[in-house]
């Protein structure tokens, strides 16, 4: 369960779900930020480094406070699944312009330092990293899919838990599939 770690910015999120779908916006709002803090700090406690993904829970958070108190909208928490999909798969297209798979820093929490500059590793994180772009990318149409009903949100939700669960076992066949081809 060590790769549990790699989903610890989504935290902030799934605790101000809960207060959203009631629009308690205010409190959500502070949940969402306290607690993007503490896995932050949490993070870095072990020693290790903070993910896009904990910078773009916090960065959410604070935008959330600034637009909500500040200018007295909620339009992020109303387009909630829209923003975060687009935000997530900004983050995977801009990590392959910068030529590192989006995974590899998640990746990093949970295995050994010494895989970490083998091509296995390397290989296996550019191909999660473009089922992980596939998968916000779906979840993204789906969000801007008008007239599905309950479908808007549960066939997201089964999309990014059956990722999550895959990504480990599908990590491990693909680099082991790129050893064998030597």
């Amino acid at each position: 369960m060590k790769w549990l770690s790699s989903f610890t910015g989504l935290i902030p999120v799934a605790l101000a779900l809960p207060l959203l779908i009631f629009h308690l916006w205010a409190i959500a709002t502070f949940v969402s930020g306290v607690s993007a803090i503490v896995v932050i700090a949490y993070h870095l406690r072990k020693g290790q480094s903070i993910t896009s993904l904990d910078w773009l829970s916090l960065g959410f958070a604070l935008l959330n406070v600034i637009l909500y108190f500040g200018f007295h909208t909620a339009i992020l928490f109303e387009y909630l699944d829209t923003a975060i999909y687009t935000l997530l798969l900004g983050q995977v297209i801009y990590a392959q312009i910068l030529g590192e798979p989006w995974t590899i820093q998640y990746a990093k929490r949970s295995v050994p330092m010494e895989r970490w500059s083998t091509p296995a590793f390397w290989k296996a994180n550019q191909f999660i990293t473009l089922i992980w772009g596939g998968c916000f990318l779906l979840c993204l149409i789906l969000s801007l899919t008008p007239g599905i009903g309950v479908w808007h949100v549960l066939l997201p939700v089964v999309l990014l838990i059956g990722t999550a669960i895959l990504t480990p076992r599908l990590s491990v066949w693909y680099a082991r599939r790129i050893v064998s081809q030597r």
